[in-house]
């Protein structure tokens, strides 16, 4: 089992993202892994804490992740019911944080305002046996940030993107959405969850909008991932951590963060994960990437997106 986070601020101590969770319990071979967006639109309240003021998306993504990680570690290892738990735990501190730092309810009336929204998005995942190669796993979510799975056909989104228009991965791109479902205080909310079984090996990623939301197509973020991960300085996770912090870090223009774990790869370096990897990372880089770049015709982005999308949703 390897891992790796990324997290990243445009503005020091103002980002709306929180800090990426990533639990691991090796004794009962289960885990958890997610992210967490503060909407800084509909979250633009500033609120005193001590002597700082913060935004309600600040505070609530900061929230969420402090739920979700207490629900982890209390749950596990019978997570059955995470995510119907986790919903409940979720309503009860937004409730209960409101009331403590606002007493009164805000006058201001208008569908644009939410009180602490964010979005969520993770999967935590049990080993099926010791001797087992296969996991399960549930992804749950709120709002547009994603889980993904990298395997030997590419990767996959999971989740899906709760959007007041019905746009698939690429439209949005094009024309953004707002969202029609996000994690707040004074509004019903739904996590949507789906369970589904694994076999290693395999790569689990959650990460918010500001890795996937300013590129050119969908494929670029798995492009981004591989593009990264084989460069020939490369050798550990710290290092791929490092060189895919920096290139999206000069794409995006947002808070972003990101967790992942390679299950069934070995422990020591990345040499496993390069050679499952290699011939997908030729093919994406071939078939994706390199055709947008020579084209000057119209309509190939989108007719690249219908060929992708073929294996890309789950």
């Amino acid at each position: 089992m390897q891992f790796l986070t990324i997290w990243t601020e445009k503005i020091e101590e103002k980002g709306e993202d929180a800090f990426p969770t990533l639990l691991l319990d090796e004794e009962n071979q289960t885990g958890i892994l997610a992210v967490y967006d503060g909407l800084g639109g509909s979250g633009s309240t500033l609120y005193k804490l001590g002597q700082k003021d913060f935004t309600g998306a600040y505070l609530a993504s900061r929230l969420a992740a402090q739920v979700t990680e207490q629900a982890f570690v209390q749950l596990n290892p019978d997570l059955e019911d995470f995510t119907q738990q986790l919903k409940k735990y979720l309503q009860t501190a937004f409730t209960l944080k409101v009331a403590q730092i606002d007493q009164q309810r805000s006058k201001l009336k208008s569908r644009l305002i939410r009180r602490l929204p964010t979005t969520i998005a993770g999967l935590w995942f049990r080993k099926l046996g010791e001797q087992s190669n296969d996991y399960e796993t549930e992804t749950f979510w709120a709002g547009d940030s994603r889980v993904y799975v990298l395997r030997k056909q590419g990767l996959q989104q999971i989740s899906e993107d709760n959007l007041v228009e019905n746009f698939d991965a690429l439209e949005n791109l094009q024309q953004d959405s707002p969202i029609s479902n996000c994690i707040s205080a004074d509004e019903d909310f739904d996590i949507f969850s789906k369970k589904h079984i694994f076999r290693e090996p395999i790569v689990l990623i959650t990460t918010t909008d500001g890795t996937f939301g300013y590129l050119p197509t969908p494929a670029h973020f798995e492009y981004f991932l591989l593009a990264t991960l084989h460069h020939p300085r490369v050798c550990t996770m710290e290092q791929w951590q490092e060189y895919l912090s920096v290139a999206f870090q000069i794409t995006t223009g947002d808070d972003m963060s990101l967790s992942l774990v390679a299950l069934g790869f070995g422990t020591e370096n990345l040499t496993l994960l390069k050679q499952a990897t290699i011939e997908r990372f030729i093919h994406v880089k071939k078939e994706y990437i390199l055709p947008l770049a020579q084209s000057y015709e119209y309509d190939i982005r989108e007719r690249l997106w219908c060929k992708y999308k073929e294996n890309y949703y789950i």
